[in-house]
């Protein structure tokens, strides 16, 4: 695990300060930008594959982490309330939690009207959704999915989400 951290650090080092093997008049001329280049296509997948998917601690924005467990088992949304700047917080079972804009679930909803059952081809134009949006209720409903309710301009819109998905 040594070797990714020593790659990173010599391309940055050759980057800030040359060294010996970088004196020759084709490396003397690198610019600030050829370097961002290079630490950018090599270091950042490199800290990216070692990353760890919960680096923010127990709030994520990717609900694949959440989906099964060690013993297999999918989660259990224990709860579900507003949190800040227009994201819902979902609570799970093992007490893990993740925040979801507003306008990332709406334009998700998997509903028939959103999406064709047989194609599976979105029907949603992304660009009309509100960013603004706010949905009229977040609740549980009794098969454990999460429901939302949005406000439409000529109708209410139901949004059912699956712990799973």
């Amino acid at each position: 695990q040594l070797e990714p951290t020593w790659r990173i650090n010599s391309v940055a080092a050759s980057c800030i300060s040359p060294s010996s093997w970088l004196q020759t008049s084709a490396w003397r001329k690198m610019s600030v930008k050829w370097c961002a280049v290079v630490v950018r296509r090599v270091a950042v997948p490199l800290l990216q594959s070692s990353r760890a998917i919960h680096a923010r601690g127990k709030s994520t924005a990717a609900p694949a982490a959440l989906r099964t467990d060690l013993t297999g088992t999918p989660p259990v949304i224990t709860s579900v309330l507003p949190a800040q700047h227009l994201t819902t917080k979902v609570i799970f079972d093992t007490h893990t939690t993740a925040d979801f804009k507003y306008i990332w679930l709406r334009d998700n909803c998997q509903c028939p009207k959103c999406v064709d059952p047989s194609t599976k081809q979105k029907l949603v134009d992304s660009p009309s959704l509100d960013l603004n949006i706010k949905p009229l209720s977040l609740t549980m409903n009794d098969a454990g999915k999460l429901e939302i309710i949005w406000s439409e301009e000529d109708e209410a819109h139901k949004s059912e989400y699956d712990p799973v998905w």
